[in-house]
């Protein structure tokens, strides 16, 4: 991938671009927690039943976190400018998850 990147050219770090702001919402509005999962907290939930192993849980954390960048974008980008996007709200993400009031789950 750090191959196709640099033939790319394009400068993740200098190049900024504007998070859609329902997409800011969402890690904006925090987490939840849920038989030891970590749910984004505006999220629509269903009752997944009692989550006995830990990949069981995983496997809820992600169907229910499950963000597809491209259902929140209006306008027309560059396809590279998705991973821009999903590598900044992995940051913000990172930022309000160590704001949270619960320690990180082990």
């Amino acid at each position: 991938m750090d191959k196709k990147i640099n033939e790319i050219g394009y400068d993740f770090l200098n190049h900024s671009i504007d998070i859609p702001t329902t997409l800011r919402e969402i890690i904006d509005e925090g987490f939840r927690y849920e038989q030891d999962c970590i749910l984004f907290k505006d999220f629509l939930y269903f009752g997944p039943g009692n989550l006995e192993t830990d990949f069981l849980k995983t496997q809820y954390e992600e169907f229910l976190n499950d963000i597809h960048i491209d259902n929140y974008i209006n306008e027309k980008i560059e396809e590279i400018e998705y991973l821009k996007i999903g590598l900044e709200l992995v940051t913000d993400f990172g930022l309000v998850f160590k704001r949270s009031s619960k320690p990180i789950l082990g």
